[in-house]
This record gives C-alpha cells, structure tokens and sequence, in this order.
C-alpha cells in the first residue's frame, strides 16, 4: 500500500514484482511456525467468500527481476542494486507495528528477500497509534498490517474504519468496471479478483 503521491508503487509491474520476491510460505512456516498459510484476498480462506480456484502470486524471483527490468530498473553499476533510468535506487521504506516481534522477523525476512534481487527494504517499525496517524494523513511509503477481530474499544473502531473505507473504494471501482455482472458470490470473487490483479494491497499469509 503506498500513499497518494506518485512512487515506484504506481507501476502496477513492480508491485507484482515485489509481491513475487517474497516466499511467503516460507514465512508461514518459519516465522509463524506453520500456524499460517499464504492467501490471495480479504477473506477467511475457510468462509464462503474466499474463492478456492485463485491460487496465490506465485515465488518466482526470476519473474520478478524481468518485470522490473520491463519496469526501467537494472543493476546499472554492476553493484547488485536495482535503480532506474536516473540512476535512483530501488528502494522503498515499510512501516509496520513495531512493538510485534513477529511482524519484525518477517519484514527482515522481507528486507533479505528484496536484497538478494537488488532491491533495498528500509523497515521502519512505528508506535501503533503513530501508525494509525500515518495511515489517517497517508503518510507513509509502504506498511504491513493484519486484519483483526482481537481489537477491542476504540483501537477496534479505528481499524475497522480504515477496513470500511478501504471496501467503499473497491465497490465504487468495480462498479465502474462491471454493474451488470455483480450479482451473487460473484461479487466478492470479482472484488477478489480485481484486487489481486491490481496488488495495491500484497496479501501474504492467513493465520487463524
């Protein structure tokens, strides 16, 4: 997820570049010690939602390195980093909740993934309420965050809010994109759909 301001995430190809860097079944099984599976949507892979048939962005670094060359970004200095026609590294800094250590060891993980395809990740572990802050102002270049139902009071509040206004926004695209076929269980498939093509968001893993 990145800001309003135009950045390298406005390249819907780095997105999914960046997306298939990452091994995320490895981060299920090694930070979350299994007790996590890769996803592809907003859903409970186990409710009615979740459409079984779209499998996840695959790992592929190779893939990955191919769009972003198609994206302008090569090893130009021949010092394993990426950077554009300007001579602008590749690099992007991600905020995440920074009193979670597992939110910690897989953005490292993140960093080191990135790193091996010459892309540079600066974690930047922020104070919850700062990070809400943040998100309110889109103040910020990237950020993990999970959905929730463990929140209570206020905190609970402001996350579902931020999950509302986050759908009224994919609603509103999808009926400019398709009115007449929204109808049924094919409206959060489409939802799924249109979300996973565009990767504005990168799900990663699921964890009950």
């Amino acid at each position: 997820m990145c800001s309003s301001d135009l950045t390298i995430f406005a390249d819907k190809r780095v997105r999914q570049a960046l997306t298939m860097l990452i091994d995320r079944q490895r981060i299920a099984d090694e930070v979350f010690l299994g007790y996590a599976s890769v996803t592809t949507g907003p859903f409970n892979p186990m409710g009615k939602q979740a459409d079984p048939s779209i499998k996840p962005w695959p790992f592929d670094p190779e893939r990955a390195k191919a769009l972003l060359k198609e994206a302008g970004f090569t090893d130009r200095n021949n010092d394993g980093v990426l950077r554009s026609e300007k001579g602008e590294p590749l690099k992007f800094k991600l905020s995440f909740p920074g009193s979670s250590e597992v939110y910690k060891r897989a953005v490292l993980f993140m960093k080191d993934s990135c790193a091996r395809a010459g892309v540079q990740l600066e974690p930047d572990p922020t104070e919850w309420s700062v990070l809400l802050a943040n998100l309110d102002k889109r103040n910020f270049e990237a950020c993990s965050l999970g959905w929730t139902a463990s929140l209570e009071g206020d905190l609970y509040d402001r996350v579902l809010a931020v999950r509302r206004r986050y759908y009224r926004l994919m609603e509103t695209v999808l009926a400019e994109v398709d009115r007449r076929e929204r109808k049924g269980g094919g409206r959060t498939r489409h939802l799924t759909l249109f979300v996973f093509g565009m990767l504005n968001w990168a799900f990663m893993w699921y964890q009950a």
